[in-house]
């Protein structure tokens, strides 16, 4: 579930990569490589976890209009000033198998889901001028869609507000931090939370899905950077007592953890 690329393997992987390149001149495009081993909960109420290993390439890109970096991944740029952009942002988030999951066993497997929406950044200093810390919010919403690579369906629509921040330790090392809320529409939710009556059993019984709010994120993580070379860990506390579907037989679980460790290098710069 998206614990997710915005605040797990977003924030510990795509916003750690572009934060690296911040004791980096701003050159228009870098590219390189890394890695993350990362502990994640399923979706939002889930008493499991995915552990994972992912290899992955990096790239950052600040043309004007497209733009792949720390302040809010790959997006289109309509808008932008020093202190805000309208954007058009995109999202994710993993697939999870139902033999991974003992409560959703026998129910169809949640596919990997797209999200593409427009966004709104506004940075509370002026990023030109800031030194040693920087706070920015994140104001996306988007569209939803599960695909398996042989079907492609909608799934209503998520608002996901990020509030981030960045503080330089030194020149070596930095903290990042973010507070994220999540809601989502009753389809989304459905996806997440619902039980037909084809898949009811003795511990699973009939659910019909609210829209509403769904999970909390608060993230902490320390990056430290030396050269090309960037290395990270992260913890993500994920709160989901406030569930609008905490009745659901599938929301097993209110608080969860997130937890990543990893690196990215960067071999290849254009100015």
């Amino acid at each position: 579930m998206k614990i997710h690329i915005l605040l797990s393997l977003l924030l510990v992987t795509g916003q750690l990569m572009a934060q690296s390149s911040f004791k980096r001149n701003k050159s228009l495009f870098e590219a390189g490589f890394g890695a993350v081993y990362a502990s994640i909960p399923h979706y939002p109420g889930s008493s499991q976890t995915n552990t994972l290993f992912v290899p992955f390439p990096t790239v950052i890109y600040r043309g004007d209009t497209y733009r792949i970096d720390e302040d809010g991944g790959a997006r289109t740029r309509f808008f932008y000033s020093d202190k805000m952009e309208i954007n058009l942002s995109i999202g994710g988030s993993l697939p999870v198998s139902t033999k991974d999951s003992k409560i959703r066993q026998g129910m169809p497997k949640l596919d990997t889901i797209g999200e593409v929406g427009p966004g709104f950044i506004y940075h509370f200093f002026n990023k030109r001028n800031a030194k040693g810390f920087r706070l920015s919010l994140n104001i996306p919403v988007r569209l939803a869609i599960s695909s398996d690579l042989k079907y492609t369906k909608e799934r209503g629509i998520v608002f996901n507000p990020l509030l981030y921040g960045f503080y330089d330790l030194n020149e070596s090392f930095a903290l990042i931090g973010a507070l994220s809320a999540y809601w989502a529409t009753k389809k989304y939710n459905s996806y997440l939370y619902d039980v037909a009556p084809q898949y009811v059993t003795p511990i699973r019984s009939a659910y019909d899905s609210k829209s509403g709010y769904v999970v909390s994120n608060l993230s902490l993580a320390l990056l430290h950077t030396r050269g090309d070379l960037s290395i990270f860990a992260g913890s993500i506390l994920n709160d989901a007592s406030k569930s609008a579907n905490k009745n659901s037989p599938l929301f097993e679980q209110k608080i969860n953890w997130s937890h990543a460790i990893g690196f990215t290098y960067f071999f290849y710069e254009y100015l």
